[in-house]
């Protein structure tokens, strides 16, 4: 992982803990150079900290969290799932400014779901797209789920 210091106009380089990255996927993250062991993780932002998420299986994933990139110190949190989503695997999709990571069950259901997981409630919900066709999403090669919390407002007061 890399930073960039905008005061000293310098980049520095965060070494990624053994145990998150194993010895020889240090370039998993390298478009062309994908791992398995890639497949797996998601960058993501923590409060305005970085974040390393392993899709979550078994009911549960673990968050890795730079806690002072000077001194290369991060730490390590475990979430768990409700009883309701225990039995399924995810894919990380993203974050959202108030906490929430939005997850793609690996395996589709009819009705599609969205599920969102609040990391400082350590709570989760659902949303339901009742009209979304399934069926021909299963045949298809391939699924890209993109989401984003960012709105415009024409509103003016």
């Amino acid at each position: 992982v890399m930073s960039f210091d905008v005061r000293l106009e310098t980049f520095n380089i965060i070494n990624v803990p053994s145990k998150v990255v194993p010895r020889g996927n240090e370039n998993m993250w390298v478009p062309h150079m994908l791992s398995s062991a890639a497949t797996n993780k998601t960058l993501i932002n923590y409060g305005g900290k970085i974040g390393v998420v392993e899709n979550p299986r078994e009911g549960k994933f673990r968050l890795w969290v730079v806690e002072d990139a000077e001194n290369e110190e991060w730490s390590l949190n475990t979430f768990h799932f409700p009883e309701s989503a225990a039995g399924l695997d995810f894919k990380v999709m993203g974050t959202f400014s108030n906490g929430e990571i939005c997850l793609v069950p690996k395996e589709l259901s009819d009705p599609f779901r969205l599920f969102y997981y609040s990391l400082e409630k350590k709570s989760m919900r659902s949303v339901v797209f009742e009209e979304l066709p399934v069926s021909e999403l299963k045949q298809a090669k391939g699924l890209s789920v993109t989401v984003s919390d960012h709105y415009e407002s024409f509103i003016f007061n």
